[in-house]
């Protein structure tokens, strides 16, 4: 999943961050945490190829967006294109694009043809201020997909004094230990097991009557609010709407240790 905090300067919305590093490196899983963005495609690739699970946490998103924007910056353009791409690509395989082989040797050459990501598993965690962020955004971002593909929680917090003793808290033990249940769940890929190019096992997950019947009344209603937004071109910000739904429902199944999906998921 990517997501996005929108809150003002002050309003403690690296939060998020802190508690992100803090629980997975309290449960051992410090090596799920990559690189604070992508600089270039390959720089995606790379990260996928050494972990294909993995947490990127990008502060200053909106900055983010306009270095992209930026005349001559093509190839920041091109690594948000990677991770527009490799959202769609949990259950399929992401490929770079062919470059030129000439002056590389057959070694290097034969590298270059076989990188594959089967199932790239990448979880976005961005943060902005409201300024940076609407500033930052323009037609060419809504087209191309990248928010819509986005989980925005638009934060209303004020600045407030700073409380006590919240900066050291250690984790909840029981948050803890979930982290670690939930990643020996995924079929043992464990301390740095996983493979690039090889996929995971998979774990089928069953709809209930009732769950299948929520799902397509809210793709209806999905429907109806993309018709009403074609002329204006937002429409593209819900495309992914229901697919984001269907994986948050996994996940909450997956948290209850159950292998279906029910309504309440």
């Amino acid at each position: 999943l990517y997501f996005l905090t929108v809150a003002k300067s002050g309003t403690g919305k690296e939060y998020g961050k802190k508690a992100i590093e803090k629980v997975l490196e309290s449960a051992g899983l410090d090596d799920l945490i990559g690189g604070s963005g992508y600089t270039s495609p390959g720089a995606c690739f790379s990260e996928l190829r050494d972990r294909p699970t993995h947490l990127s946490v990008i502060d200053e998103f909106g900055k983010y967006l306009k270095a992209c924007s930026a005349t001559g910056n093509s190839q920041l353009q091109e690594a948000v294109t990677t991770l527009i791409e490799a959202f769609g690509r949990l259950d399929g395989t992401l490929r770079p694009r062919a470059y030129s082989s000439m002056g590389l040797t057959e070694k290097q050459r034969d590298a270059e043809q076989r990188l594959k990501i089967v199932r790239p598993a990448v979880t976005l965690y961005a943060m902005t201020t409201p300024r940076q962020f609407y500033t930052a955004i323009g037609e060419a971002d809504i087209e191309a997909g990248m928010l819509g593909r986005f989980l925005v929680i638009n934060s209303e917090a004020e600045c407030s004094v700073r409380r006590r003793g919240k900066a050291n808290a250690t984790p909840p033990p029981g948050v803890v230990r979930w982290c670690q249940n939930m990643r020996q769940a995924g079929g043992g890929v464990i301390s740095g097991v996983e493979v690039h190019d090889v996929a995971p096992p998979t774990i089928e997950l069953n709809f209930t009557d009732e769950a299948w019947a929520a799902l397509d009344a809210f793709q209806e209603r999905l429907v109806k609010k993309r018709r009403a937004l074609a002329a204006s071109g937002l429409d593209v910000l819900l495309a992914r709407a229901a697919e984001i739904s269907m994986r948050i429902a996994a996940i909450v199944s997956c948290s209850k240790a159950t292998p279906t999906i029910d309504k309440g998921s």
